[in-house]
């Protein structure tokens, strides 16, 4: 374990500063500079999982690890602006301490307001064969000051290359009946046809049933409810599901492929009337990550065996804090490890304009030769360097 550094040291970077010290030290100075500054504090603490080369006491006594964290979010809490909000990556192990921590010493002023579970690992994808149990989700804490406002989803209008079928019933349905509330119509295999064509926005786009979509949407709910159980029975029928979908057809296709093929049924929906808006997509409680968490080894262009966090991750983050409408936002991180927070906000900027800026702090002695290593590799990407200066 690395001793903290004897006294503050504050270094210009890209987009703000870094500031090599204790962490606790460095934010009570920060509060009497800049009290009410940061429209986000975004940290990712140690786990408490008792790895010997991280910087910080990582196997403590649970009242240890919240008697830590507490010190510093007292230190922290002041320095968020009225419309601020605090994110926190957290493991299983140490979630339920710090939210109770939270809920019981911090709110007011703060509020919770989501916990998110993290994909981050492929299920089958075993890391140490020696533990009881397989790890491949972490969660974010998400909290925020009264005046706080969270960001939507951005969800792109579709196109219509995906919309490239039809399908057209020759004769009477083999049965008819009602399923879960809705008028349901069986069709038996040669009393239809799905046909293949050029994509055009009148046509319908084929979707597997399959992982998340099983339980994500009414339609994949729909299928595994009410037509999953009766599957061999029914190897290439179709149903027609009344008053599911928001594409203005009424109803939902639904097809079991062929004998011998796949295990997973499709669906078939038409282009939404209306394309999702950022104005009405909230958040969702459940996201995956598993690619980015996979390949962030090679992002920054240092190596640091204590745990990145993935850019479109932390993008993430910064979405949820509403930072895509506030283009001079400020940025804290005072667990800042590689650096990551600092290039976030950095590679945000070049992506959605504005001049946001960071403050990160990092005891460790991995601060010259990774954290400024890395962000000083940035110059050049049109962010003048202490521009978050207190």
């Amino acid at each position: 374990m690395t001793a903290p550094p004897a006294k503050l040291r504050r270094e210009p970077v890209p987009g703000g500063f870094a500031i090599h010290s204790d962490n606790l030290p460095a934010l009570l100075d920060l509060a009497k500079e800049s009290p009410s500054a940061f429209d986000l504090i975004y940290i990712d603490p140690p786990y408490n999982t008792g790895d010997p080369q991280v910087a910080y006491p990582d196997r403590i006594s649970h009242p240890q690890w919240v008697a830590m964290m507490r010190d510093r979010l007292a230190a922290a809490l002041p320095l968020l602006a009225p419309g601020g909000a605090l994110a926190i990556s957290i493991n299983e192990e140490m979630l339920a301490r710090l939210k109770i921590l939270l809920d019981d010493e911090f709110s007011p002023p703060l509020r919770f307001r989501l916990l998110q579970t993290v994909q981050v690992r492929h299920p089958d994808r075993i890391l140490k064969a020696d533990k009881a149990f397989r790890e491949v989700t972490e969660f974010l804490l998400l909290y925020g000051m009264p005046r706080f406002l969270p960001g939507r989803m951005d969800v792109p209008a579709e196109s219509d290359e995906r919309y490239l079928w039809s399908i057209e019933a020759k004769g009477p349905p083999a049965w008819a009946r009602e399923m879960g509330g809705r008028a349901v119509e069986a069709f038996a295999p040669g009393s239809f046809t799905i046909r293949r064509a050029a994509p055009a926005p009148d046509k319908l786009k084929r979707i597997n049933i399959r992982g998340t979509l099983r339980e994500g949407n009414s339609s994949g709910r729909f299928f595994v409810r009410w037509l999953e159980d009766d599957f061999e029975k029914h190897r290439d029928w179709l149903f027609r599901a009344e008053g599911i979908g928001a594409d203005g057809l009424g109803f939902r296709w639904f097809h079991i492929p062929p004998a011998g093929r796949r295990k997973n049924g499709d669906y078939f929906q038409g282009l939404p009337l209306r394309p999702p808006s950022r104005a009405g997509l909230p958040f969702s409680n459940l996201v995956d990550f598993t690619d980015e968490f996979n390949r962030v080894g090679y992002e920054g262009g240092v190596r640091f065996r204590w745990g990145k966090k993935p850019l479109a991750f932390l993008h993430h983050v910064f979405d949820m804090a509403g930072l895509r409408d506030k283009p001079q936002a400020r940025v804290l991180d005072f667990f800042a490890g590689s650096g990551s927070t600092g290039h976030a906000v950095v590679a945000y900027n070049a992506r959605h304009g504005g001049g946001r800026s960071h403050i990160l702090i990092e005891q460790a002695d991995y601060f010259d030769d990774v954290l400024l290593k890395r962000l000083r590799a940035l110059e050049g990407q049109g962010v003048p360097n202490g521009s978050a200066e207190p």
